[in-house]
Order: structure tokens, then sequence, then C-alpha cells
């Protein structure tokens, strides 16, 4: 389990607290990360930074989602 596993898995639960009316439970959130993040990967992004770029990404996109 990686560092961007365990951002990913706290993020979830923040933004599915942060959110309780809205139709996505934590695990939509999970997934939706996971999926940024081989977008990420996929796409070969070179970064100087690539953890932060990732984590930024991630965190967007479950903001997006919500």
């Amino acid at each position: 389990m990686s560092s961007l596993d365990d951002f990913i898995r706290w993020l979830a639960r923040k933004t599915a607290n942060s959110y309780p009316n809205n139709y996505v439970e934590e695990k939509d959130y999970i997934q939706e990360g996971h999926l940024k993040l081989a977008e990420i990967q996929g796409n070969g992004y070179a970064k100087r930074n690539s953890n932060a770029y990732a984590i930024v990404s991630v965190a967007r996109a479950m903001r997006k989602m919500a």
C-alpha cells in the first residue's frame, strides 16, 4: 500500500463526511481517486514532483465529483 493509496482513502472519507446529502458513497470517491491516479500514470506526465501533482489532481477530481 502506497502513501497515495492512504491519501485517497483519507480524502474519500473526509469528502463523504463533508457532503452527506450527496448520493455518492466513500467507495465511489475512492474509485474516482484511483481512476485519476491511473490516468496520470498512464499518460506519463513528466512532472518534477509527480506525487504532489497526483495529490492535487486526485483532490480536484473528488471535489468535482462531490
